[in-house]
């Protein structure tokens, strides 16, 4: 069991308690142990499998790890079990909306039975909502507006979600494959689509017989339908869709004589091709990667993979909210064959995320400068691009700097004409060399940022400033519709992980990557695949 699944249900074992009103300091240390969980390096059901004491790491006590070992022997806890049998899960999801806090939802659910963003939405339009206290009409206002902003998202399910379902499954079913949106790489998911054959179904979760599938639905909430396929390779073509590809593979076996259908590739009524690699290349194509199969396209572009990643030119530090030193970060980089790494700590503005004054950036820079690392490491920082466009430090201070990450974090629903200005500002600025995470969107929690993207990519392509890809499974940010559109203005890339741990370093850059393949971006078009002296010319001021 991977640790993000086991750290997912102490978070909402903290999530029911606190909606329950139960003791804080409880509630705080099963937070604190779905922390340290996330970030320990290896995955925790081996340290057990090889003897390691749990109780030597820090936060975990007798009670937790009772608790870990029976998650891990058995999927669950006898505790969070019994949180999901008195309150539904659908809870979970009210926490979601801004301004909703375990406070207020739990008072929500006991008094006046709210468990949906439905029942939410009718009843802060009701005369009811002013019963509560605290809950004055700019309140209720305030809600019903965060509800309109992220509606978009509800119901709907984060890439680490479904992974952390996946997971479950490919420990419990042999043979089984994620199909449907999940294997195209959608940015958030209904549900997570699974192809199998033949093998019993054991989970302890609420479970659905629906038309052609079992539903089971997984500890995260998120539905898990399961395809008995015999003949795989064809209902993998179809099941991963989406609909308009399936239908063009269609179109295109008429149009040579073939029959394409759920049961494989026909001519003359005898099945010659059932495997998805063979039924692609009797149509004359190459095995087209699922991430772009919305494109249909005739030959298959070059696209990025993990080992054309040279560096990373985003991460945190514990000189600012990281994890782990600079020299953890700088080694864990080598360690995964990079060449260079961009140290990007947050700018004094970032005060909830301990940003650096500029006397204290500075200072990093100069133990950079001076530092001996097996690797080239950069000196940069995620500065705010403030509400004017002007950028947190001043010109002073940035040019001490090898480039600078200018990245928007604060008034994101600001009006689109003002945000395409402020954004226009910042790239106006001669050290910024990358736009980081631009449209600001959290997803299932905050929308994109509206602005004129044609006229900011415009300038990034004049400016020679790189558009970031981050690759936060919360962010994967700039999406890759927008990517596409960026990429006919001539705009260059950088696949960054904004990572605040040395785990996330390496665990992060795929979700990147994977945008970048759904965008058919050309590596070379992408600024950390190139080798550091190319790099290093790129990141020049005026260049």
């Amino acid at each position: 069991m991977e640790n993000r699944v086991i750290a997912r249900i102490f978070d909402e074992i903290a999530d029911f308690l606190e909606i329950k009103g139960e003791n804080p300091f409880k509630i705080r240390s099963y937070r604190k142990v779905a922390e340290v969980i996330r970030a320990f390096p290896g995955r925790l059901e081996d340290y057990v499998k090889e003897g390691g004491d749990l109780r030597k790491i820090e936060g975990i006590g007798e009670a937790i790890e009772k608790k870990i070992m029976e998650i891990i022997q058995t999927g669950d806890c006898n505790l969070h079990r019994r949180l999901l049998a008195e309150m539904p899960y659908s809870l979970l999801s009210l926490l979601r909306v801004p301004g909703m806090g375990p406070k207020t939802v739990g008072i929500l659910y006991s008094s006046y039975g709210i468990k949906t963003v439905e029942e939410l939405k009718n009843f802060l339009k009701s005369e009811r909502a002013k019963e509560i206290p605290k809950f004055g009409p700019r309140k209720i206002e305030k809600i019903l507006r965060a509800l309109e902003r992220v509606e978009i998202y509800l119901g709907k399910f984060t890439i680490e979600e479904a992974e952390e379902a996946l997971d479950l499954v490919l420990e419990s079913v042999e043979g089984a494959e994620a199909v449907g949106s999940f294997r195209r790489f959608d940015e958030m998911f209904d549900d997570l689509d699974i192809i199998y054959f033949a093998k019993p179904l054991k989970f302890p979760w609420p479970k659905k017989e629906l038309e052609g599938k079992v539903r089971f639905y997984f500890p995260s909430g998120i539905p898990v339908d399961f395809f008995d396929k015999a003949r795989r390779g064809v209902w993998k073509i179809i099941l991963t869709g989406p609909g308009t590809h399936w239908e063009w593979l269609k179109q295109r076996a008429e149009e040579r004589g073939f029959k394409l259908n759920e049961d494989g590739l026909f001519l003359k009524n005898r099945v010659i091709h059932s495997s998805e690699e063979e039924i692609y290349h009797a149509l004359g194509l190459e095995w087209i990667p699922p991430e772009i199969r919305h494109l249909n396209p005739q030959t298959v572009p070059p696209l990025v993979e993990e080992n054309l990643l040279k560096g990373d030119l985003h991460v945190h530090t514990d000189w600012t909210d990281g994890k782990n030193t600079l020299e953890d970060m700088v080694n864990k980089a080598h360690q995964m064959g990079y060449g260079y790494m961009g140290i990007s700590d947050h700018s004094a503005s970032s005060k909830i995320a301990g940003g650096l004054p500029a006397e204290r950036l500075l200072e990093q820079v100069e133990l950079i400068r001076r530092g001996d690392f097996p690797i080239r490491v950069l000196a940069s920082a995620e500065v705010d691009i403030l509400e004017d466009g002007r950028l947190d430090y001043p010109d002073l201070v940035l040019s001490r700097l090898d480039y600078v990450v200018a990245s928007p974090h604060l008034k994101l629903d600001m009006g689109k004409e003002e945000m395409t200005r402020r954004l226009l500002r910042a790239l106006e600025n001669p050290y910024v060399k990358i736009l980081g995470h631009p449209t600001g969107r959290l997803l299932g929690k905050r929308p994109p940022a509206e602005a004129d993207w044609d006229e900011i990519f415009k300038k990034a392509a004049q400016r020679g400033v790189a558009i970031e890809i981050n690759s936060q499974p919360q962010r994967l940010d700039l999406p890759y519709h927008l990517a596409e559109k960026a990429l006919r203005y001539g705009v260059y890339f950088a696949i960054n992980t904004d990572a605040h741990s040395a785990v996330n370093l390496e665990r992060l850059r795929k979700y990147g990557i994977k945008v970048a393949r759904k965008a058919a971006l050309p590596p070379d078009r992408i600024i950390n695949t190139w080798e550091a002296d190319r790099l290093i010319r790129f990141l020049k001021p005026g260049t």
